[in-house]
């Protein structure tokens, strides 16, 4: 039995294509066909003083002295498609010494005999890595389709041009790239997109953690675009969230400085903002906070209090982040059954000595200030300044 689960494993594993195919490395001038109609010339040489990958590279050199009207300014060279069934992308390194007006493209014939080009303008120097999809390729011959990986039958290079003008480009390392997950990522560039996701995701925490939640947001929304691309839609649910959190603490803290620099119409605003953002956050000890510093304003401005927001359903309330004070609470706690412990297994049938009565404290005179201090209490809370402990009393 475990005999076949080996066979049935290994004909699976070769029966996966291959992430990359290498059309072509360049290293040779052959296997390509050069064509040029009357009033171009073209040049194709190897050329191992522009080399991207391995020792040389393909210069291609062309020169359209003719009129270029219909598309004769134009020069190619072609070969032989190997089975492209497997793959989704082209990719090509592609350089130019200075910017022109000509362009360089990739053409694909199919057997039906139709031509399928995705021209690239050659406004940049330097070395260009270029990868274009099937799905982008272009007709004239087929405006609303493209070209089907399996009946691909010949693949060319192409330098064009609408003016008389001389053009030189250097190629190296035509592939054929796979997406077996299609995800619209070649399968060898998604390690690069994740550890990119989670480069911004810690950007993003660090941001958060040290109160920079404008940044914070910048870079959980670019995390979650990259968890979006690979599919990941469970890490980009929870990069929405963190995103959403970040603004209603941004939105809280510029309510704060607004109310510290008694711009209260203003400070109203923005607290609003944050508390509804809050309730949908599930955040309930902050959406009170908010309740009363938002009262306080109304009483001072004449405004009314905007009416509290829907509480989604329970389902649906995210969990609240955890900002540090957990984790102190729970050692806390530990620490604090430990003790219970120790004493009642050394001390127990001791007597226990009597309490002192505890002095009542005088209430507050001011029903004003009794709320700055709950307001206080609360905002320390939150923040992880107190325990639920010293907050509860």
């Amino acid at each position: 039995m475990r005999g076949m689960w080996l066979f049935c494993l290994c004909v699976f594993l070769l029966a996966q294509p291959e992430e990359v195919l290498v059309i072509d490395d360049f290293e040779s001038e052959g296997g390509w066909q050069p064509h040029a109609p009357e009033g171009s010339t073209l040049r194709v040489i190897r050329d191992p003083l522009n080399a991207k990958v391995g020792q040389a590279s393909l210069g291609m050199e062309a020169e359209f002295t003719a009129p270029c009207g219909e598309d004769k300014c134009y020069a190619i060279i072609s070969r032989e498609a190997p089975d492209l069934s497997d793959y989704a992308y082209l990719r090509i390194w592609m350089r130019t010494g200075s910017p022109t007006e000509a362009y360089f493209g990739i053409a694909l014939q199919t057997s039906d005999g139709k031509y399928y080009l995705h021209p690239v303008p050659l406004d940049k120097t330097g070395w260009n890595l270029i990868t274009v999809a099937f799905s982008q390729f272009t007709s004239e011959e087929d405006p609303h389709g493209s070209p089907a990986p399996d009946d691909i039958e010949y693949i060319s290079l192409v330098l064009g041009s609408k003016t008389p003008i001389k053009v030189r480009v250097n190629v190296d390392e035509l592939l054929a790239l796979a997406d077996s997950n299609r995800n619209n990522i070649p399968d060898t560039d998604e390690g690069q997109v994740i550890d990119a996701a989670r480069n911004s995701e810690e950007f993003a925490d660090d941001y958060f953690e040290s109160g920079d939640y404008g940044r914070a947001e910048k870079y959980y929304q670019e995390a979650l675009s990259l968890y979006q691309r690979i599919g990941n839609q469970k890490k980009a649910q929870e990069m929405d969230l963190k995103a959403r959190e970040s603004r209603a603490w941004f939105d809280y803290n510029e309510a704060e400085n607004l109310y510290v620099q008694k711009e209260y119409l203003r400070a109203m605003e923005s607290y609003e903002k944050a508390r509804r953002e809050f309730v949908k956050l599930g955040n309930s000890d902050m959406a009170d906070t908010i309740e009363d510093r938002l009262t306080e304003l109304s009483k001072i401005t004449g405004e009314p209090v905007p009416p509290l927001p829907e509480k989604p359903d329970s389902s649906d309330i995210p969990q609240p982040r955890d900002r540090g004070g957990g984790g102190l609470l729970f050692v806390f706690i530990v620490v604090a059954l430990v003790g219970i412990g120790v004493y009642m297994w050394k001390f127990r049938g001791a007597p226990q000595p009597e309490k002192a009565e505890e002095e009542p404290v005088s209430p507050l005179t001011s029903s004003e200030a009794k709320a700055e201090e709950i307001r206080e209490l609360k905002a320390k809370f939150v923040y992880g300044e107190i325990n639920r402990q010293e907050y509860e009393k």
